[in-house]
C-alpha cells in the first residue's frame, strides 16, 4: 500500500494566511513611537491620518502595531502602558507625535470650520508634513562636508569684505545671512544695492545657485574674479562648478533644475541652449516641499548655524549685535 506523507493542518494554514509583515517608513515610525511615549495606548482616527499622510499604511496594521507595542512595553517593564521605562522618557522628550492642548483642540475647531473642510484638510496632515520637512533639512546638513564648512567660516572670517548674492528665494536667504554678518560687525555689502561697494583683492563673492547655475550668479563671479575676489557658491549640484573658487555642496538638498521653464504641462531645461523635457511629478510625503524648497531651508539653517559658530569664536555678545541691528522700523 502507498503510503503519502500529509502536512499537518496548522502548517497547511500558516502557509497559505502568511503575509508580508507591515514595516513603517522611519517618518512613520516617529509619529508611532512618539504618539505611544505620550501614553496613547490604542490607535486613534488622528494617529491613522498622520501616518498615512507619511506612507502607506491600513488602519489594521497601525492597530495592531500599536498593540504590539503595548505588549513589547509590558513584557519589559512588567507594567500596563508606556512611560515608565527609559526608552519612553527619551521618546517623549523627542516630542509627541500627535500635541494634545488643553481644553477644545486645534484639531477640534479646524475639523469643523468651513475653510478646513473646503480645502479638505485631514487631522494632523501639516505635523506630520512639517515632521519630514525637518527630517529632511537634517538629512541635507549631514552631508554637508566638514571640511567645507570650516572653509566656508574660514573664508568669511578672513575677507577684508564679504559680498553676498542670490537669485529668487535663494536670494532672501542670502540677503538675511548678510544682515547677520553685520550683526557681527562684519564689513558686508549686498550685490545690486545702492550703497555697495568695488569688489578688490581679498574681498569674498559669497554667491548661492541651488541648481549650480543662474547667468547672472556666473556673470557676477567672473567679473569679481578679474577684480582679485574671491568666489564662494553653496549648491545642491554634484557637477564641477569651474566658476567658483570654493564649493560647499548641499549634496541631499531638493532643487530644480538650472534655467527651467514652464510650457504646456512639462518643463524645460534650456541651461546653454540644450532642451530637455521632464513630467511634472505629484507631490509625495517622501519629498514634502515642492520645487527647491529644501535647498533654500536647509541654506538658511546652515548660515545660521555659521552665524551662531562665528559670534562664539569672536567672543561678540548678542548685546553688541542687537545694538546694531536698525531703529528704524
Amino acid at each position: 500500500m502507498e503510503e503519502h506523507a500529509l502536512a499537518s493542518p496548522s502548517e497547511g494554514l500558516m502557509e497559505v494566511s502568511k503575509k508580508p509583515r507591515w514595516k513603517p517608513t522611519p517618518a512613520q515610525m516617529t509619529i508611532l513611537e512618539g504618539f505611544f511615549a505620550a501614553g496613547h495606548v490604542k490607535a486613534t482616527s488622528e494617529l491613522l491620518v498622520a501616518v498615512q499622510a507619511a506612507g502607506e499604511a491600513t488602519e489594521t496594521q497601525v492597530s495592531v502595531w500599536m498593540k504590539n507595542r503595548m505588549a513589547r512595553a509590558k513584557k519589559k517593564t512588567g507594567t500596563n502602558g508606556p512611560g515608565t521605562t527609559r526608552e519612553m522618557e527619551v521618546g517623549t522628550a523627542r516630542h509627541s507625535a500627535i500635541p494634545q492642548p488643553s481644553g477644545t483642540t486645534g484639531r477640534k475647531r479646524l475639523r469643523d470650520s468651513e475653510f478646513a473642510t473646503s480645502l479638505q484638510v485631514r487631522d494632523g496632515e501639516v505635523y506630520a508634513r512639517a515632521y519630514a520637512v525637518c527630517e529632511q533639512v537634517c538629512d541635507v546638513l549631514g552631508s554637508v562636508a566638514d571640511e567645507q564648512a570650516y572653509q566656508l567660516m574660514s573664508l568669511v572670517r578672513g575677507a577684508k569684505h564679504v559680498f553676498c548674492y542670490g537669485v529668487g528665494r535663494e536670494g532672501l536667504v542670502i540677503r538675511s545671512f548678510a544682515m547677520r554678518l553685520y550683526h557681527l560687525g562684519k564689513q558686508v555689502s549686498v550685490v545690486g544695492d545702492m550703497n555697495c561697494p568695488p569688489v578688490s583683492a581679498g574681498d569674498l563673492l559669497f554667491v548661492s545657485a541651488g541648481p549650480g547655475y543662474f547667468s547672472t550668479v556666473v556673470a557676477l563671479a567672473e567679473q569679481a574674479r578679474r577684480n582679485g575676489g574671491h568666489i564662494l557658491v553653496v549648491t545642491a549640484s554634484s557637477h564641477d562648478i569651474d566658476w567658483a573658487d570654493t564649493v560647499v555642496q548641499l549634496g541631499a538638498a531638493q532643487t530644480l533644475p538650472p534655467n527651467v521653464h514652464h510650457s504646456g504641462g512639462e518643463h524645460l531645461d534650456i541651461r546653454h541652449g540644450v532642451e530637455v523635457s521632464f513630467q511634472e511629478e505629484s507631490p509625495r510625503m517622501d519629498n514634502p516641499l515642492v520645487m527647491g524648497s529644501s535647498f533654500e531651508i536647509s541654506l538658511w539653517v546652515l548660515l545660521d548655524c555659521v552665524v551662531s559658530i562665528l559670534q562664539q569664536q569672536w567672543g561678540i555678545q548678542s548685546v553688541d549685535m542687537v545694538q546694531r541691528h536698525t531703529n528704524l522700523e
